[in-house]
């Protein structure tokens, strides 16, 4: 089983801000929308979930077939992430996987199988100091998908790809959702996490609000949203 299950979780700063009692689980198979303004406390919760920051109080398990996660459990993509400029995607990708420590008779075909879903594969010999801004960020994708983890962390994933590698990317986390793996987004476009995530969490001021289901409720994610958000500052 993969699950990320926080209790309690409280961080506070020197600038007043806090995060107050967050508690959520995410179970596999879910994908899962993180939603909120800048500032509300997304990435400071994200980086508790991922161990960059301890929280002042509180608990965070992390877990990938019933033990406690490791980094190779766990594939990232930040939102301004940039790839190594002077690598070829190939040569990229392979530092990556040897860190892992993948199998290297399955490097190649692992390497040629992502670059091809996330529509890099006729650019795989280039350098990658001449790509655009978006084929980094579908490069950065593929980094974090390549050594097939229980647990995907996204921030805004989906920004700057073109409509054809969007479809791309959505179906290879659909997958990775349907064998069991969390697919957790952080994300602003509230469209998007309607139409393709199955849960979703809604940060306010660093107030965790709750988690429900996009089957649950009976109007729109940006009604539903902003009705939230809106009782809290009452």
């Amino acid at each position: 089983m993969n699950e990320i299950y926080l209790r309690g979780v409280r961080k506070c700063f020197d600038s007043g801000f806090c995060l107050r009692d967050v508690d959520l689980r995410i179970s596999g198979g879910e994908i899962f929308a993180f939603i909120g303004a800048n500032g509300s406390g997304k990435t400071t919760t994200i980086r508790n979930i991922l161990g960059l920051m301890n929280p002042d109080k509180g608990e965070v398990k992390i877990t990938a077939n019933d033990r406690a996660a490791t980094y190779k459990d766990i594939g990232i993509t930040l939102e301004n992430e940039t790839p190594f400029e002077g690598l070829t995607p190939v040569e990229y990708l392979d530092f990556f996987l040897s860190h892992y420590k993948f199998n290297p008779d399955k490097r190649k075909g692992r390497i040629e199988n992502i670059l091809k879903y996330t529509g890099l594969d006729a650019r795989k010999n280039d350098r990658i100091k001449d790509f655009s801004k978006g084929m980094k960020k579908q490069l950065v994708i593929a980094k974090s998908l390549l050594h097939v983890p229980e647990i995907i962390i996204m921030d805004e994933p989906f920004d700057g790809l073109s409509p054809e590698i969007r479809k791309g990317v959505k179906e290879l986390l659909r997958d990775f959702a349907n064998k069991g793996k969390i697919v957790f987004l952080s994300t602003h476009n509230l469209d998007e996490a309607e139409n393709f995530c199955s849960s979703f969490g809604i940060m306010k001021n660093g107030n965790f609000l709750g988690k429900w289901y996009i089957s649950d409720i009976n109007t729109s994610l940006e009604n539903f949203y902003f009705d939230r958000t809106k009782e809290q500052l009452l």
